[in-house]
């Protein structure tokens, strides 16, 4: 294929310029979508991994019988001077009891239906507890995002 030019743009470039630029700027272009679709492609597989990280794991969640009608829950979210865990939001339908604990700003008051306690000695290490009604349901708890996974008694 061969391009054509105005007399003004062969002036300004050079007859020889001219003929070289084109295979250029293709080759360049082409070479620009391929950088693009290689990285849309790895982006899309580190999502899925991340998607795969185990809540339960990360947090440190344990569930521990409390007493006859409730359980203790423990977890160790990653520490933030901004962030918060207020405790959490339930919701059972007599199956599955559904377990969220939220993330908060610590400058703003956030509503859960069951408050935490803050535990572990002072300058030390420190987790999460909340204590929940449990009639034997599957237990699925949640974050702030798309990971939800069942939790199970621990001894």
């Amino acid at each position: 294929m061969v391009q054509k030019f105005s007399k003004g743009a062969v002036m300004v470039m050079g007859a020889r310029t001219a003929k070289q630029w084109l295979p250029t700027a293709f080759k360049a272009g082409v070479l620009s979508l391929l950088v693009m679709f290689n990285s849309a492609c790895v982006g899309a597989s580190v999502e899925k991994e991340v998607d795969k990280v185990s809540l339960v794991d990360a947090w440190n969640i344990k569930m521990t019988r409390h007493d006859a009608n409730h359980v203790l829950i423990s977890y160790q979210p990653l520490v933030s001077s901004a962030i918060k865990y207020p405790g959490a939001n339930i919701q059972s339908d007599g199956k599955t009891l559904r377990v969220s604990l939220p993330k908060c700003l610590v400058t703003r008051q956030c509503q859960v239906t069951v408050p935490s306690a803050v535990k572990g000695p002072p300058g030390a290490e420190f987790w999460y507890e909340v204590v929940v009604p449990y009639k034997g349901e599957t237990v699925l708890v949640d974050g702030d995002g798309p990971v939800v996974e069942e939790l199970r008694l621990s001894r």
